[in-house]
């Protein structure tokens, strides 16, 4: 297990895993690309906060509701395996199907960049590949994510690129640890910050077309818009 990697004990109805068995699912081990998801429980006032700021708490969960259906059935629907890394503790399971995801616990250090880490190490110890992704993208398709794994066979790192500056999605099969330090989190920065390291260390990368993530009220608003009006 992953120093700092915590796991909770599971009730009796819940399997606890950190991961899918490689051997389960028919793969060798260190074959094929996993996903890892960074997910909150759904609780009501938790998270969300600047949307939650826009449209009310209870709203606002109403919204992260939907998320992490749209971010699950994205997932299911690209075939990939699953592991919902929870924060604080797992929740949500009928959303997050234990026939269909393995459990693991954030890191509960505070810096995202940390956590990330050591959800990639976690998955990268059994997999020759990781998709880190959060649950903010409704525009997230089975599409993107079998593209990412994909392009995994041909270079180091695939970027998600959001709208806002960071990204949605983080293709890994090296996990230097500048990837992760040293990055102004939850600012327009993040994605300029991370093609700066990678090309400082020489890693190859690819980018996936750049899409809107949610985190206020009009991103909402226009995930809306560009559903009723498709």
């Amino acid at each position: 297990m992953m120093k700092g990697m915590k796991v909770t004990t599971p009730p009796p109805t819940m399997k606890m895993t950190m991961t899918h068995d490689a051997t389960v699912l028919g793969l060798p081990v260190r074959d094929g690309v996993e996903i890892a998801i960074l997910a909150r429980r759904a609780e009501l006032g938790k998270g969300k906060t600047r949307l939650a700021e826009g449209m009310g708490a209870e709203s606002a969960l109403e919204v992260y509701h939907r998320l992490i259906r749209l971010c699950a059935a994205s997932v299911r629907g690209s075939g990939l395996p699953a592991t919902v890394f929870f924060d604080p503790a797992p929740g949500d399971l009928s959303v997050w199907a234990p026939a269909a995801f393995g459990y693991g616990i954030q890191n509960p250090d505070p810096d995202l960049g940390e956590r990330m880490r050591t959800a990639a190490l976690a998955v990268l110890a059994h997999r020759r590949g990781v998709l880190i992704i959060g649950t903010d993208c409704p525009y997230l398709t089975p599409a993107h994510l079998e593209l990412a794994a994909t392009k995994l066979d041909e270079v180091d790192v695939v970027i998600g690129p959001s709208l806002d500056g960071g990204y949605y999605l983080l293709g890994l099969k090296v996990c230097p640890s500048e990837l992760f330090e040293g990055i102004a989190w939850s600012t327009d920065r993040v994605a300029d910050q991370t093609r700066q390291v990678l090309a400082k260390a020489g890693l190859s990368s690819y980018e996936l077309p750049t899409l809107g993530d949610i985190d206020v009220e009009a991103d909402w608003l226009t995930y809306l818009s560009t559903v009723h009006n498709s």
